[in-house]
């Protein structure tokens, strides 16, 4: 029980709150709890919105209550890459619900860097996989990023967008995308 105390804390410390003074912070917000269903929805886009490896660990970890252990073993993943996973799934939620969260409560988020995904951002993020999925693997990344210029106009100017894009956000997917789906 101690510990949640300390996490419920510091939670309350990065909003820029006194912890000693949080009666006075619930009292303030009170009326703003009436209607959640704006918080359900948007709360679920937000989770929706996420890739489908972060999407299924928050819903395990949150909503079915396994641990980092459970977790590893369903999956085949190793703890530190659920870590990892975790920590990023979360640092895009925060970035997805900061407008909620600054509208309905009035509170200003730390200001985070997160980078999302121009690829994943780009309304021809299908086609784009599929440049990617056609890639021969002997091949460098300079004609793919040429393609991406020339049909689309998207300035990639490193190779490893592309790299991190294929990892993480197109995993599992390339048979879907080779086949058109």
């Amino acid at each position: 029980m101690t510990n949640n105390r300390v996490i419920y804390q510091n939670w309350i410390v990065e909003l820029g709150l006194d912890p000693v003074q949080i009666r006075k912070f619930f009292d303030t917000v009170t009326g703003a709890f009436q209607s959640d269903d704006e918080i359900d929805l948007e709360v679920r886009r937000a989770i929706e919105s996420l890739g489908e490896e972060e999407m299924e660990f928050v819903i395990r970890f949150y909503f079915m209550g396994q641990g980092y252990n459970d977790i590893s073993e369903k999956s085949g993943r190793a703890v530190y890459k659920l870590e990892a996973l975790h920590k990023r799934a979360i640092r895009k939620l925060k970035s997805r619900l900061k407008s909620l969260v600054k509208r309905r409560y009035g509170l200003k988020t730390k200001s985070m860097k997160v980078k999302i995904c121009p690829l994943c951002e780009s309304a021809f993020r299908s086609a784009i996989d599929l440049i990617i999925a056609n890639r021969n693997g002997e091949d460098t990344w300079r004609p793919i990023l040429k393609e991406i210029y020339r049909q689309f106009g998207l300035k990639i100017k490193s190779p490893q967008v592309l790299i991190g894009h294929q990892k993480y956000h197109v995993c599992g997917k390339e048979d879907e995308i080779a086949s058109g789906r």
